[in-house]
């Protein structure tokens, strides 16, 4: 996989912010995801991986977990010339449905 890429929310769960490590709160220039209504929060709310199919490209976002805790999200693209049939071969079985 490649171009990952971690969102955290904020204490109230409403916003994902991508982890930059720029900047004092280490989001300076990032991406902002509402958690309502978008790809990224259906995986963080729903704790279970969301697959966007492009052509031969793929984006996954996976849930971000500390035990139980929901902390945000991963997104990773599929590298190129790699087919989603490839991943879904080395993925959990969870993270295939």
């Amino acid at each position: 996989m490649a171009d990952a890429r971690i969102y955290l929310t904020d204490l109230r769960e409403q916003i994902l912010r991508e982890v930059t490590g720029r900047g004092l709160d280490a989001a300076e220039g990032g991406e902002l995801f509402e958690v309502e209504g978008t790809l990224p929060g259906r995986a963080f709310t729903a704790s279970r991986p969301q697959q966007v199919v492009s052509g031969e490209r793929g984006r996954w976002w996976v849930p971000v977990l500390d035990g139980t805790e929901r902390l945000g999200v991963l997104r990773a693209d599929l590298s190129e010339g790699m087919g989603v049939g490839h991943w879904r071969r080395w993925l959990p079985w969870w993270a295939c449905w």
